[in-house]
C-alpha cells in the first residue's frame, strides 16, 4: 500500500479506486526498525512472529471515523469492558514543528472516553514509522487494562507505555500524514490515509481472559510438547527476577520461535548469513540454544515442534502443511552446523585460556563466538562459565555497538536509481492535461521466417525536462528526459533492463539511453544528437532491435530456467533477476549447489522446450483471477498491475511448462531462443544461489569456445596416457605436456565456456597435473639421479670436482643428487637449467674444510666476475645463474678455468 500513501500508481491501477481495506497478515520482527528479537520471552507479549490485523482508509474516511470503528468493534462485538480501554494520541514535538493531536483527542471525548482515560505521548510512543524514510504521520493507540477496578494498583497513567504487562497497548492506529525525507525532513501528502494494526495474539490473550499472550491456547500446546521431551518442570509463567532459572523464559523463547521459524522457511526463506536468511538463523540458534542450556532437551527437540506449529496455524495457512517435512530437515540440519561451530567455539576458548586476566573471559574473544561462530550470548556465558571464566560484557557490547552503527549506515545509504524526475514536475503534467503515456506498444512485434520486425510507432513529443524543468525546446548535445503521447520503448521493470533506440523528428535525432516510468508517465532519457527538440513535434520512436530481441530471449529463457529449478528443487524461492541483451542473471533460494549431473539436466530441459518450438502466450487477466491460479508464478514483492500480463508456455501434450504474472518482453515461440548456456552457478551465500544464462548467437559462440578447448583437453590427456604406457623418460617432453596443462588452465579459468564443461574439464586437467608430475618424480627419482651419479663417478678420485652435468632436469633436484654424492669433497657443478634455459653454476664446501679463507661464497666470486651475474641463494646453495643463448664467448670454459685456479692456488696446496 506504501504506492498508494505516496501517491505513485499510475492513473490506471485499479488500485487508486481503492478506498477502504481490512485484513490478516503473517508479520516477522527479527530487525530494522521494529525490531523484537531481544524481548521475546523477557515478558508476555513480544514476538518474533505474530499476526497482525488492519483496517486501512486511502484518502476515504476520517481519524474520527478510524477512532469510531475502532471504539464500535472492541466495546460492542467484542464487548470489552469501557473501563478497560485508555487511549493515546500524539503530543506534539517542538523539535520537528509538529503541534499535538488535539483533533484526536477531541474525537476520543466526543465518541465518551473519559479525560482521565486518554494521555498524551511524544515521537517515540504515538509518532508512528516504518523506517528511516517513507510513510509515517502520528498516531493513537488503545490500551488494555488487565487490572482495571482492583484495588491498591498504580495509577493507569503511571503504567502506560511502561512496558507493565498489566497495561498492554492493544491496537495502534496510525494517521498517514506525511513522507519521510533523506534528509529527515516530512513532506505533507495530499490526503491523509489510515493505517491501524492489532496483534491477534495480544487480543486472543484479552478475550481468553489472560494477562499474557503465552497463556493462549496459541502457545499451551507448544509448551506441552515441550515439557514432554525435556528434563525440566512444567511452564509456569514465571516473567523477569521471578524466572530465576531462566527456563519459562526459554519456553517462551523456544516456541515463539519455532511458530517463526517454521512460517518463514514455508514461505521460501532458508539460514543464512544474508539478509532474511541470517535473521532467520539467528533465531533458530537462539531456540536451540535455549533448549540446550536452559531446558537441557534432546537433541531434534526444537524441529520436533513444527509438527505442533502446523496443527495451530496449518488450516489458516496450508503452505505449513506442504512445507512440513522441509522445516524439520532445515532445522535439524542447521542444530547439526550449530553444534560443529560449539565445538570450535570450545577450542577457540582453550586457546585463549592462557591469556585470561583472572577469572575474566575476553570481550574481544567472546564477539568472535558470537559473530564469527554464531553462538548466542547466553551459550558463551554458559560456555564460558563451565571453565571458571566471566565474560567481559562491556567491551563484547562496545563490539556489538560497533557493529550496529555498520548496519545503520548500510542502511541509511539511498537505494536504488533515483528518476532525474520528482514527483511534483509529474503532477505538472497532470495540470497541463498530458495523460500518462500509452506504451502498449511495446508488446507490437512479429516474427516472419525467424525474423523479428519492431515497427516504428509515429506519435507527438509532449513534454522536454531539463534539469528537472519543463522546457519547450532543447538543443544539440542536451542531455534530458522527453515525454510522448505513445511508446513502444520497454522501461525497466521485473528485472528486464530498458529498450535503447532513437526518437527522430524531421529536423533532429534523440538517442535514448535510459527509460524510466514515474506515477503512469514514461520518460526517455537521453542526448540530443543534432537539430533542436521541440515540444509538439512529430516523431518517430524507433527502439533498438539486436537490444530488445536479446532482452527477449533472456527473459524467456528466465521464465523457463525458474521451471526448471522448480521441478528439480523440493522448495525454492526466486529472490530476483536480471534480464539484460548479453545475458541473465537469476538468484534464488536452495540448499545446496547444484552438481554437474544437475546441472546438464537444467540445460537439456531448456534445450527441449526450445527445440520443441512452443508458443509463447501472453494473456491479460484480471489480478483477481490471476492470483487464484495455483499454477501460477509470482515474485514475492512484486507489485503487479491489474489487469496484468500472464506469461504461459504449454507443451505438445497440453501441460504447463511456465506459467508466470509478467510485464516483461518475450520472445514468440521457444525455437526463437536459439542456443542456451549457463556459464556460471556459484553460492552468494548459504543458500542464496547465483546462475547466469547466456542465450542466441553469443551463445553458439560460446559453445563453439568450450568444445574447442574440451577437445583440446582430451588430446592432451591422449599424450599423457600414451607417455605412461611406454614409459618415455624423456624430461624436456613431460616439461612441456607440464607446460601445456598450465596453458590450458590458464585458458579455461579465463573463458567464458558452459558451466559444465569448465567443471568437467578443470577435473581431467587437475588429473593430467598429477598424472605428469607422478611421471617427473618417477624420473628424478630413477633416471636423472642414475645419469647424474654416473656422470660424477669419474671424478670421485679427486680431491675436488668441478664439472659440467649434461643431464637434464630441475635445479633443486640436481643439486640434491650432486650434493648427496659429493657431500666429502668440495665441488662446483655447472648444468643448464630446466627452468629459465640458463647455466647454474652451483657451488659447495664441506664444512670441516670451511675457514676464513676458504669457503663456498669465496670459492664462487672468480666465477662470478667471469660470468658477471647476479648471485641467488637457495637455502644453504650458494649458487648463480648465467643466461646463455650460445656461448660464442667461452665464458662456461673461463669460469670453470677460474674455479680451477682458485683452487689450486698455493694456499690450498699447502693445506
Amino acid at each position: 500500500f506504501k504506492p498508494i500513501f505516496l501517491g505513485l500508481l499510475p492513473s490506471d491501477n485499479p488500485l487508486n479506486t481503492l478506498k477502504r481495506a481490512t485484513n490478516s497478515q503473517k508479520c516477522i520482527r527479527v530487525g530494522g526498525k521494529h525490531n523484537d528479537l531481544q524481548d521475546v520471552g523477557k515478558d508476555a507479549y513480544h514476538h518474533t512472529f505474530f499476526e497482525m490485523l488492519g483496517n486501512w482508509s486511502f484518502g476515504d474516511y476520517s481519524k474520527k471515523t478510524a477512532c469510531e470503528l475502532a471504539w464500535q468493534l472492541l466495546t460492542d462485538v467484542y464487548q470489552l469492558p469501557k473501563r478497560s480501554l485508555y487511549v493515546t494520541y500524539f503530543g506534539g514535538d517542538a523539535a520537528l514543528g509538529l503541534e499535538p493531536d488535539f483533533e484526536c483527542y477531541h474525537i476520543w471525548r466526543k465518541i465518551g472516553v473519559p479525560e482521565d482515560h486518554i494521555f498524551p505521548f511524544g515521537v517515540k510512543d504515538n509518532f508512528w514509522e516504518m523506517g528511516n524514510t517513507g510513510p509515517c504521520g502520528p498516531c493513537t493507540e488503545i490500551h488494555f487494562d488487565h487490572l482495571a477496578g482492583q484495588q491498591h494498583v498504580p495509577p493507569a497513567g503511571q503504567r502506560i507505555n511502561s512496558g507493565t504487562p498489566s497495561l498492554i497497548e492493544l491496537w495502534n492506529l496510525v494517521f498517514i500524514q506525511y513522507n519521510r525525507q533523506a534528509d529527515g525532513s516530512l513532506e505533507t501528502l495530499q490526503n491523509l490515509h489510515v493505517d491501524t494494526g492489532m496483534g491477534l495474539e495480544r487480543l486472543v490473550a484479552v478475550l481468553q481472559g489472560s494477562m499474557s499472550n503465552y497463556d493462549t491456547d496459541l502457545f499451551q500446546p507448544l509448551f506441552q510438547k515441550l515439557h514432554e521431551v525435556s528434563s525440566v518442570r512444567p511452564y509456569q509463567g514465571l516473567v523477569g527476577s521471578s524466572d530465576v532459572d531462566f527456563i519459562d523464559t526459554s519456553y517462551r523463547i523456544i516456541s515463539d520461535h519455532a511458530r517463526m521459524f517454521t512460517v518463514a522457511i514455508s514461505d521460501g526463506v532458508l539460514p543464512d548469513e544474508y539478509d532474511a536468511g541470517n535473521s532467520l538463523r539467528r533465531v533458530i540458534r537462539r531456540a536451540l540454544t535455549a533448549a540446550k542450556v536452559r531446558l537441557k532437551a534432546p537433541k531434534g527437540t526444537v524441529a520436533f515442534l513444527a509438527p505442533c506449529v502446523v496443527e495451530s496455524l496449518g488450516d489458516i495457512f496450508p503452505e505449513l502443511h506442504q512445507n512440513i517435512q522441509m522445516v524439520i530437515e532445515t532445522v535439524n540440519e542447521e542444530e547439526d552446523r550449530l553444534l560443529n561451530q560449539i565445538a570450535k567455539a570450545q577450542r577457540l576458548l582453550d586457546r585463549n585460556r592462557l591469556n585470561v586476566k583472572g577469572n575474566i573471559l575476553s570481550g574481544e574473544v567472546a564477539w568472535e563466538c558470537y559473530f564469527v561462530h554464531g553462538l548466542q550470548q547466553d551459550l558463551i556465558e554458559d560456555l564460558a562459565l563451565s571453565r571458571g571464566l566471566q565474560v567481559d560484557w562491556n567491551v563484547f557490547n562496545k563490539k556489538m555497538k560497533e557493529e550496529q552503527n555498520k548496519r545503520t549506515a548500510v542502511d541509511e545509504k539511498p537505494q536504488g536509481h533515483l528518476p532525474a524526475v520528482s514527483l511534483h514536475l509529474v503532477d505538472m503534467l497532470n495540470h497541463r492535461g498530458i495523460l500518462p503515456t500509452d506504451d502498449m506498444d511495446k508488446y507490437e512485434y512479429y516474427s516472419h521466417n525467424e525474423q523479428y520486425e519492431f515497427l516504428p510507432v509515429k506519435t507527438e513529443l509532449l513534454a522536454i525536462v531539463k534539469d528537472n524543468i519543463l522546457v519547450s525546446e532543447t538543443p544539440s548535445g542536451s542531455t534530458c528526459q522527453l515525454v510522448v503521447r505513445k511508446t513502444n520503448f520497454y522501461h525497466e521493470a521485473g528485472g528486464q533492463m530498458c529498450d535503447q533506440g532513437r526518437i527522430l523528428g524531421e529536423n533532429f535525432s534523440f538517442k535514448v539511453k535510459n527509460v524510466f516510468a514515474l506515477k503512469g508517465y514514461v520518460f526517455h532519457e537521453g542526448e540530443v544528437e543534432f537539430g533542436c527538440l521541440q515540444e509538439g513535434a512529430p516523431v518517430w520512436m524507433e527502439i533498438d532491435k539486436n537490444h530488445r530481441l536479446g532482452c527477449m530471449r533472456h527473459h524467456t529463457v528466465t521464465h523457463l530456467l525458474n521451471a526448471a529449478l522448480k521441478r528439480l528443487l523440493p522448495k525454492t524461492v526466486q529472490k530476483s533477476s536480471y534480464v539484460g541483451p548479453s545475458y541473465l542473471r537469476f538468484e534464488y533460494n536452495a540448499k545446496n549447489v547444484f552438481q554437474v549431473e544437475e546441472v546438464q539436466n537444467i540445460e537439456n530441459f531448456l534445450a527441449h522446450i526450445i527445440h520443441s518450438d512452443l508458443k509463447v502466450d501472453r494473456s491479460t487477466v484480471p489480478l483477481c483471477i490471476a492470483l487464484q491460479d495455483d499454477s501460477l508464478t509470482t515474485l514475492q514483492g512484486e507489485m503487479y498491475p491489474d489487469p496484468v500480463s500472464v506469461i504461459t508456455i504449454v507443451d505438445k501434450e497440453g501441460r504447463v511448462v511456465s506459467k508466470e504474472a509478467c510485464c516483461g518482453t518475450h520472445v514468440l515461440s521457444t525455437g526463437d531462443i536459439g542456443e542456451v548456456v549457463l556459464i556460471s552457478h556459484q553460492s552468494i551465500a548459504q543458500t542464496r544461489k547465483r546462475i547466469h544464462v547466456v542465450a542466441g548467437q553469443e551463445a553458439g559462440k560460446i559453445l563453439e569456445k568450450g568444445n574447442n578447448l574440451l577437445s583440446s583437453t582430451k588430446t592432451l590427456s591422449a599424450i599423457i596416457n600414451c607417455i605412461k604406457l611406454s614409459q618415455n623418460n624423456d624430461f624436456f617432453e613431460m616439461k612441456n605436456l607440464m607446460k601445456r596443462v598450465k596453458e590450458l588452465k590458464t585458458c579455461l579459468m579465463e573463458a567464458v565456456v558452459p558451466w559444465t564443461y569448465k567443471q568437467i574439464m578443470t577435473k581431467d586437467l587437475e588429473t593430467m597435473d598429477r598424472q605428469v608430475m607422478a611421471l617427473l618424480r618417477f624420473y628424478n627419482k630413477h633416471t636423472l639421479t642414475e645419469k647424474v651419479k654416473e656422470e660424477l663417478a669419474v671424478h670421485k678420485n679427486n680431491k675436488y670436482v668441478i664439472a659440467f652435468l649434461r643431464t637434464p632436469g630441475y635445479d633443486k633436484q640436481i643439486i640434491k643428487v650432486a650434493g648427496k654424492e659429493l657431500s666429502d669433497f668440495p665441488h662446483m657443478i655447472f648444468f643448464h637449467s630446466a627452468e629459465d634455459n640458463k647455466i647454474v653454476c652451483h657451488c659447495s664446501v664441506p664444512q670441516n674444510m670451511v675457514s676464513s679463507t676458504f669457503n663456498a661464497k669465496l670459492w664462487i666470486k672468480p666465477v662470478e666476475e667471469v660470468l658477471k651475474a647476479t648471485g641467488r641463494p637457495l637455502g644453504d646453495v650458494d649458487h648463480i645463474l648465467y643466461a646463455v643463448k650460445g656461448d660464442k664467448a667461452g665464458h662456461l670454459q673461463k669460469a670453470m678455468s677460474a674455479a680451477h685456479k682458485f683452487i689450486e692456488s698455493d694456499y690450498l696446496v699447502k693445506r
